[in-house]
């Protein structure tokens, strides 16, 4: 290996016998205290821990191991799990317009749960279609993402997911995935798992992308820039990614039907139809195309049903443009001090095709279209094929940032403290929904000029437009969320199988949802305060690697034994606290097989939603915003 990577800048930086990890190495020599540049800062680690080795010690060069997801102790790939990862080179061979199209492609993942497809359990809150992680197909709700290891601002209009496209694809170095529950490391919500979404830094010169992809009825668009510069002491990078998709409706694609009859399956279509579906008396009647008329209602067929599928001509993925950028700086400040700042912006817009609205009632005998020669009640299945569909129109702005700084300690010791804030909003309006107050009127009139036919006859477009004014649909919703990261890690002793290290911590989170609903019309409504609630958070945490056995001192069936023991303490103001440890081993028997295994309790605090009290309403007639 030393011949292999001579005259190359790396140095190997430890060597257990079955993994060897190697570092970069700027040509100059430096005191042993000497920190690694962020600029310089190179590393490729694998499962193994991290040893010490005298000839890295002895080149003295300014070195900086990387923390790996799975564990806060630097250098240190998690114990007892595995880390699952796709590098630069994995992600530019991948045709792949968003980040999580990527993610959809690792293993774990059995979907992204919240997608543009599906807004999956709890979808409510998932208005503009963010394409959350769902790691063992438990719900995005057991999967904690992080970008570059910190907790992101919640997205959604109640503040439950996030959105794995925040970073485009050309801006991402590596994702790296824990398919194991890490509340012991990182707090709520990593029950299934962890995703790390890892900036990339290092940019030289000006790149442009761009991405076609094309399908029937359908095509996806990615145009990106990036551009970065380095110095002897830093570097700095900004990318910019725009993706487009088009819409993909029922109607372009066959088996998009609820009459899978033809196919071997069972007809789900409905009887809410246009022409609708008259029950009378317990029975059915399939009213023609027309309308149904004192002169025609003698040729109805007792037992007869209009079958219809409402969503024929609604989209099965919705159109959606993003706009992405990303900025990155690092900068050594001396020789043991750098710091560095990332910050990101996201502003998604998604529309979707609904299905045709639909309806049940009962005909008055007021009706001015009232077929008296029908004895009984008349009950109507209806579906309002001339009107306009309650489409989806949403948004959402996405912004975050985030500032550290690095210090190199004696003794191979470093303290790292960030400082992160974030703000999302969410919008979401549905304006074309029925306007009951005003389709029980028109159903009620004797007058021909104001009535609503529900026979299946002809209506007044302005008479359906004016039905179609409910905004019952229009959520707003915004999280903003500040985090105070301070952490230290280092050795304390060493074994015959290795070093111990410790790695300990303390996080402060502060975030505050709000959720607005505007009721009634486009004319008239009220703007309910659903929700107005800050959550706070104090926690610490602690890591310990043991390295029982290891080149030093492997024996048959133990070429390697590792002990991980981690612990977290959570307190929150609205739901109380929580304590959750994990202990995990990794086990080498033999060269080249490794046996992991874990104990630990993860957990999730409940959402922001269920925390909150609901605040009262307040009038008025003006934009929510």
């Amino acid at each position: 290996m030393r011949k292999l990577i001579a005259n190359t800048g790396l140095v190997i930086s430890s060597d257990t016998g079955s993994t060897i990890i190697l570092k970069w190495q700027e040509p100059k020599r430096v005191s042993a205290t000497t920190a690694a540049p962020l600029s310089a800062a190179k590393s490729v680690t694998s499962t193994a821990a991290v040893q010490p080795v005298a000839e890295a010690a002895a080149l003295e060069p300014p070195l900086e191991d990387i923390v790996v997801l799975g564990s806060r102790i630097r250098g240190a790939a998690p114990v007892g799990s595995t880390v699952l990862d796709l590098d630069r080179a994995d992600i530019e061979e991948l045709p792949a317009v968003t980040t999580g199209d990527i993610i959809q492609t690792m293993p774990s993942v059995i979907n992204l749960g919240n997608s543009e497809s599906s807004r999956a359990a709890g979808g409510g809150g998932n208005f503009t279609f963010a394409q959350g992680i769902n790691i063992h197909g438990v719900g995005n709700g057991a999967t904690l993402m992080l970008i570059d290891g910190r907790r992101v601002v919640p997205q959604g209009t109640i503040g439950s997911i996030n959105d794995s496209s925040l970073i485009p694809a050309n801006a991402l170095e590596r994702v790296e995935i824990v398919p194991d529950g890490a509340s012991a490391l990182y707090g709520s919500d990593a029950m299934a798992g962890v995703a790390n979404l890892v900036i990339r830094r290092d940019y030289d010169g000006l790149e442009l992308t761009g991405r076609q992809g094309f399908a029937d009825d359908y095509s996806e668009t990615q145009l990106g820039a990036s551009f970065g510069a380095d110095w002897s002491s830093g570097k700095f990078g900004l990318v910019y990614n725009y993706s487009y998709h088009t819409d993909l409706n029922a109607s372009d694609r066959g088996y998009a039907t609820a009459d899978l009859s033809g196919r071997g399956g069972d007809d789900y279509r409905g009887s809410q139809c246009s022409p609708p579906t008259l029950v009378a008396g317990g029975v059915t009647y399939a009213l023609p195309s027309g309308g149904l008329n004192e002169a025609n209602a003698g040729d109805l067929v007792a037992g007869s049903i209009n079958s219809c599928d409402i969503y024929a001509n609604a989209d099965l993925i919705p159109e959606v443009e993003r706009h992405n950028v990303v900025a990155t700086f690092d900068q050594d400040i001396t020789d043991t001090l750098s710091v560095a700042a990332t910050g990101f912006y996201a502003k998604r817009s998604v529309y979707m095709t609904a299905g045709l609205t639909t309806a049940t009632f009962t005909v008055p005998d007021t009706n001015a279209y009232y077929v008296s020669s029908i004895s009984g009640p008349q009950t109507i299945q209806y579906a309002f094929a001339d009107m306009a569909t309650n489409d989806t129109d949403a948004s959402n702005e996405f912004y975050q940032g985030t500032v550290e700084a690095d210090w190199v300690l004696p003794f191979d010791w470093r303290i790292n403290g960030a400082f992160t804030y974030g703000y999302s909003e969410d919008a979401r309006a549905i304006t074309r929904g029925l306007y009951n107050s005003a389709f029980t009127a028109a159903l009620a009139s004797s007058d021909p000029a104001t009535a609503f036919n529900p026979y299946g006859g002809a209506n007044d477009p302005a008479l359906l437009d004016s039905l179609a004014q409910s905004v019952g649909g229009y959520f707003t919703g915004d999280s903003k969320q500040w985090v105070v990261d301070l952490g230290a890690d280092g050795p304390l002793f060493d074994l015959p199988g290795g070093t111990v290290r410790l790695a300990a911590g303390y996080q402060h989170l502060n975030v505050r949802s709000r959720i607005f609903v505007r009721i009634g019309t486009n004319d008239s409504y009220f703007i309910s305060t659903a929700a107005d609630h800050t959550r706070k958070v104090d926690s610490g945490y602690a890591e310990l690697l043991v390295p029982i056995f290891g080149p030093g001192n492997a024996i048959p069936g133990f070429q390697r034994l590792d002990l991980n023991i981690a612990g977290r303490f959570d307190s929150y103001n609205d739901s109380g606290s929580t304590t959750n440890p994990k202990i995990g081993v990794t086990w080498e028997p033999v060269s080249g097989l490794s046996l992991h295994g874990s104990y630990g309790k993860s957990f999730r605090a409940p959402n922001i939603a269920s925390a909150s009290r609901q605040a009262a309403c307040r009038w008025g007639s003006s934009s929510i915003r």
